[in-house]
């Protein structure tokens, strides 16, 4: 699944232009020239004597201060130049920021929450949303907005959990794959829903392939939990199945296409929720590539930004670094342009820290869309999101899934390639570091005065 988040910037194109004027001669410069015309003066004829060097000797002291002078304001002007090319700017992505408009609407009409949950990207290059108020999974051209139900005949969410139903989906070749969760009978659903993982089969039928509220039952977790059937968030494709977040029970499962199902990651109450996978050079005994594993917590309520993470899980070992912290209520996050990792926040929680307000999301137009940097900073790209779900990218133009089942695109989020200074997305230019360009350029310029006082 992909619950992530993201901040809005407008793009603004500035012009520089400069303007350059004759040289004004004046009167007596013109005068010198009319004289020169009619010949050279007795004095300008021994000034011109005892100024030129004899044949095969060198010039004079001033002669060589004047040249040294002319190479220096030449020199000059080229450390200025390579100082201002190497100062920070703001890039076009800092100032103006991608383009945003409503895509479209996949929910009911007067859905106004728990209306979109997760999504991705299909085979065919759509978008695929999951409905849980209709239980039913929903495709979304990404150009044109257009709307077709995909998959239908899923439990529905119940309104007195608060949440649940068909939360996430994804693909293995062209077969998709959708975890429900929040269905069971226990909870007020329909005799024989199963919290697990399902198949939409090529005739438009779902069967249930792993019951993971079962297994979760049978292996509880050793934080405290409400619901021994876990609370499902989250998944992505990972060898022969796929990676399951249970973000009541915080952990990681694995569960396989045979219905086998093992617990990866468990940690305290971290309150795991989207996950990502990227393939990335290993350097260790031997240089090989590995699959990383990126997982996004959105931390206990009240969700303070200290809590909000994104994890690397090494699932040999069995456990987990921190990326990058800072994201409040960090709901998803995917691998986008340049080969950067992007969070989705869903913003600010300010409901009273009560149990019974765990669960409810952040408050509107509070959400971000953040890129983690080069040094785990993170850097807001979008902002003002309103209770963001998920997150998709398709080159460099994101689409966000919102509580309020809407799809958001954002284009031109993908900056220039250049190295982040963790500044706001400023960097330094191509050539030399900005210390040495602004040190030369004083050099030269205290070099100058020297010269011009002797």
């Amino acid at each position: 699944m992909a619950v992530q988040e993201q901040e809005n910037d407008w793009k603004t194109d500035g012009w520089l232009r400069s303007a350059t004027r004759a040289p004004v001669r004046s009167a007596a410069s013109r005068h010198a020239r009319r004289s020169e015309a009619n010949g050279p003066s007795q004095t300008a004829l021994k000034s011109r004597l005892s100024t030129a060097p004899n044949r095969g000797a060198r010039a004079d002291g001033g002669s060589i201060a004047m040249l040294v002078r002319r190479w220096f304001v030449t020199i000059l002007v080229v450390g200025a130049v390579l100082a201002a090319g190497t100062m920070p700017a703001a890039s076009a992505t800092r100032s103006g920021g991608p383009v945003a408009r409503e895509l479209a609407t996949f929910t009911a009409p007067g859905c106004t929450g728990n209306c979109g949950s997760g999504s991705t990207v299909g085979p065919d290059g759509a978008l695929y949303v999951t409905d849980p108020q209709a239980g039913r999974i929903r495709r979304v051209d990404p150009r044109t907005g257009h709307v077709t139900t995909f998959a239908r005949g899923f439990p529905r969410l119940i309104e007195a959990v608060g949440g649940g139903g068909a939360v996430d989906i994804a693909f293995l070749g062209h077969t998709a794959y959708v975890i429900v969760t929040g269905v069971v009978q226990a909870l007020g659903g329909e005799p024989g829903a199963v919290d697990g993982l399902y198949r939409v089969n090529p005739d438009g039928s779902i069967s249930v392939l792993a019951d993971i509220g079962a297994w979760s039952t049978a292996h509880p977790p050793h934080t405290a939990f409400d619901l021994p059937t876990g609370f499902l968030y989250a998944m992505q494709p990972f060898g022969h199945g796929f990676l399951v977040t249970d973000g009541h029970h915080n952990r990681v499962l694995r569960v396989r296409l045979n219905g086998e199902i093992t617990e990866v990651l468990a940690q305290g109450n971290v309150v795991p929720t989207g996950l990502e996978t990227s393939w990335r050079n290993h350097r260790g005994a031997r240089a090989e590539k590995r699959r990383a594993v990126y997982v996004a917590q959105a931390g206990p309520v009240p969700h303070f930004p200290r809590t909000g993470k994104v994890l690397e899980l090494n699932t040999r070992t069995h456990k987990a670094t921190i990326v990058a912290s800072g994201a409040r209520l960090a709901v998803d996050l995917e691998m986008g342009p340049h080969h950067k990792l992007y969070v989705l926040s869903q913003g600010v929680w300010d409901l009273p820290n009560l149990p019974e307000n765990a669960g409810f999301p952040a408050a509107p137009n509070t959400g971000k869309l953040l890129k983690v940097g080069q040094h785990g900073e993170l850097i807001s790209v979008v902002e003002a999101l309103d209770r963001p779900t998920s997150l998709e990218f398709i080159k460099d133009t994101a689409f966000i899934i919102t509580f309020t089942g809407k799809v958001l695109r954002f284009d031109g989020v993908a900056e220039p390639k250049m190295p982040d200074t963790g500044a706001g997305g400023l960097a330094p230019g191509p050539n030399i570091p900005v210390g040495a360009a602004a040190a030369l350029t004083i050099l030269i310029g205290a070099g100058y005065a020297v010269l011009r006082r002797s």
